[in-house]
């Protein structure tokens, strides 16, 4: 076989071998949604100068603040992994729980951020819009459990965070806010999105509390094992403090 020939037939071999190690590893995904309380804490700091008009900084109105939040949920989940079904593959050592049986999972979740917050009304019109940019940072400590085995890890992610809301003034210490939240993550998770619906009740010039609904879907996509998919959903309560 002449020289150029080898060079060709090498080229080709490596491009085969490469092409099967990128095809990713049959697996069944992790999915888990559960229901249930989700404590939330937003601290707010405004920038925008007070010209002596504006309500208490309780009271939602227009300008620019900077926002942290965080939030946490507990949950757990059952899944079945029917006959035939790829494994689920998980954990620092890439446990494998193959088919068919029955799985449990339990998870413990954090999220932070830190972002801009724009508000604007038109008054006398009571509906305003918000606009978020930011930063946000999420763990999650997932463990998958069976009859004979059980993995666990702790997963986390930092990423840019956006989001935008409606704000209805019912009264000046009263409002309903409905918030949506999307979050590009590096590192174990692809992304994560939030849901919030809360009324909102002043209580005193800095102080305000919230009671509502909010949904959290999170997210990660793996080439070597399980991808995860993780909801949960339900009421929510939180404190708002506001300088």
């Amino acid at each position: 076989m002449k020289h150029s020939e080898l060079v060709l037939f090498g080229g080709l071999v490596a491009w085969a071998l490469g092409g099967c190690a990128a095809n990713p590893v049959a697996t069944t995904p992790i999915e888990a949604t559960d229901r249930g309380i989700v404590p939330t804490v937003r601290i707010s700091a405004n920038l925008s100068p007070r010209g002596g008009t504006e309500g208490a900084p309780s009271e939602p109105q227009s300008g620019h603040a900077v926002e942290f939040s965080a939030a946490t949920a507990r949950g757990s989940d059952s899944q079945t992994l029917g006959a035939g079904q790829p494994p689920i593959i998980f954990g620092g050592l890439n446990t494998a729980f193959n088919a068919p049986q029955n799985l449990k999972h339990e998870f413990d979740f954090a999220y932070y951020d830190i972002s801009w917050r724009g508000r604007a009304f038109f008054d006398p019109n009571p509906i305003g819009l918000e606009v978020l940019l930011g930063l946000g940072y999420v763990t999650l400590d997932l463990a998958v459990s069976s009859p004979t085995q059980r993995a666990a890890e702790t997963l986390n992610s930092a990423g840019f965070s956006a989001g935008i809301g409606v704000i209805w003034r019912i009264r000046p210490a009263t409002s309903l806010q409905a918030r949506v939240t999307a979050i590009a993550l590096i590192s174990d998770f692809d992304e994560l999105a939030r849901l919030e619906v809360f009324v909102v009740q002043a209580l005193g010039r800095n102080a305000a509390v919230r009671a509502g609904f909010s949904a959290w879907r999170l997210k990660a996509d793996h080439d070597s094992r399980s991808d995860i998919k993780v909801d949960f959903f339900g009421p929510s309560i939180g404190l708002d403090v506001n300088f």
